[in-house]
C-alpha cells in the first residue's frame, strides 16, 4: 500500500524551561499577561508534521510519497532527506519566503506553548497531486495552510483516495459546515484530547455522532495512550512508558508514522493504533522530532 504524506515542512526551534508553566502563570490576570520563561536549552531542528511522519516512515521501510511546499532556507533540509534517501521530487520551493518555523518551548511536565510563522505557508498554492507518477492508496492530510488542506481533501474524494484527517492546531480554521463534511468522507480522524472537546464545541456534536455512525476515530491521550472509536465501538489502547522523558515535540507525528505504517502493512486499526503508541513513546526520549536513527 503507498502511502501520501501531506502537511507542513518546518524547522523547529525548540526551547526547555525546567519548572512548571502554571508556577508562573497567575489566573486571575490572565488578561493582563505578561511573562518570560527563562530557557537555557535550544536546539535548531527539522520539522513540521509531514516532514517528522515521513522521517519516521523511512525508518520502518515504508513506502510513501511526500507532498507539501518549503521556503528559500530549506536546503539545508533537503541535505538531510537525502542523506536518508528521502524522495523530495514533490516538495515545490518558494525561492521568495521562508520555510514555516515554529518555537516550541516545553516545561518539565511535557506542557508545550508554541509560536508559529507559517513563511510560505500563508500564501495560495495550487494543489495538484494528479501529478504524482504513483497510484496512492491512503493519504494523510496533516496541519498545514486551510486551503491547502481544502484542495487536498477534495483531490482525495475526487480521485477515490482513502484519507485520514489530522487537522491538529489547524482546527480552529475550519467551518463547521466543512467539518461535517470531511467527517463523512473521511477514513479515519485524529486529534488529541483538547482539539477533541474543540472539534465537539464546532460542530455540537460528540463522541456518538463517530459511535452511532460508525465513523473511525483516534483520541490520542498522551500518558493515558489513546482511545479507537471503530464499528460503533471504543477500544483503549495502552500507553508505553519511556526510559526517558526529553521532549515531548514530535511524539503524535511518531505515533502517526506508526499508525500509518500498520495500515500500510494491512493490520488492522487496533494493532497499527498500538504501534503508534509505541513509537510515540520512543521519539519522547529524544531531543529533537528526527534525531534518532531507529526505533
Amino acid at each position: 500500500m503507498s502511502l501520501l504524506i501531506t502537511g507542513s515542512l518546518a524547522y523547529d526551534h525548540l526551547l526547555a524551561y525546567q519548572g512548571n508553566f502554571s508556577d508562573l502563570i497567575i489566573p486571575e490576570k490572565i488578561n493582563n499577561l505578561s511573562i518570560c520563561f527563562y530557557t537555557p536549552e535550544k536546539e535548531i531542528c527539522f520539522g513540521g508534521c509531514s516532514g517528522n511522519i515521513a522521517y519516521n516512515l523511512n525508518l520502518l521501510k515504508a513506502d510513501f510519497v511526500l507532498y507539501g511546499r518549503a521556503g528559500k532556507d530549506f536546503q539545508e533540509y533537503i541535505n538531510h532527506f537525502k542523506k536518508h534517501k528521502i524522495n523530495t521530487k514533490y516538495i515545490q520551493i518558494d525561492k521568495n519566503d521562508y520555510t514555516a518555523t515554529a518555537y516550541v518551548t516545553s516545561d518539565k511536565n511535557g506542557n508545550q506553548i508554541t509560536s508559529f510563522a507559517p513563511g510560505v505557508m500563508q500564501k495560495k498554492f495550487k494543489v495538484d497531486i494528479s501529478k504524482i507518477n504513483k497510484k496512492i492508496d491512503l493519504a494523510i492530510i496533516s496541519p498545514e495552510d486551510n486551503n491547502f488542506m481544502q484542495q487536498l481533501i477534495n483531490q482525495c474524494i475526487k480521485n477515490n483516495i482513502k484519507f485520514i484527517f489530522d487537522p491538529g492546531q489547524q482546527l480552529p480554521t475550519f467551518k463547521k459546515e466543512n467539518i461535517l463534511e470531511i467527517l463523512k468522507s473521511a477514513f479515519l480522524t485524529i486529534v488529541n484530547d483538547y482539539e477533541m472537546d474543540l472539534l465537539c464545541k464546532i460542530t455540537n456534536l460528540d463522541k456518538n455522532y463517530f459511535l452511532k455512525n460508525k465513523k473511525n476515530l483516534i483520541i490520542t491521550l498522551g500518558e493515558n495512550g489513546s482511545e479507537l472509536i471503530e464499528n460503533g465501538k471504543i477500544i483503549k489502547i495502552k500507553a508505553y512508558k519511556p526510559k526517558k522523558i526529553l521532549n515531548p515535540t514530535g511524539c503524535g507525528d511518531a505515533y502517526r508514522a506508526g499508525l500509518l505504517y500498520g495500515l500500510s502493512q494491512n493490520w488492522n486499526l487496533e494493532k497499527s493504533c498500538d504501534l503508534g503508541s509505541e513509537l510515540g513513546s520512543k521519539l519522547i526520549e529524544y531531543r529533537g522530532t528526527q534525531e534518532h536513527v531507529k526505533f
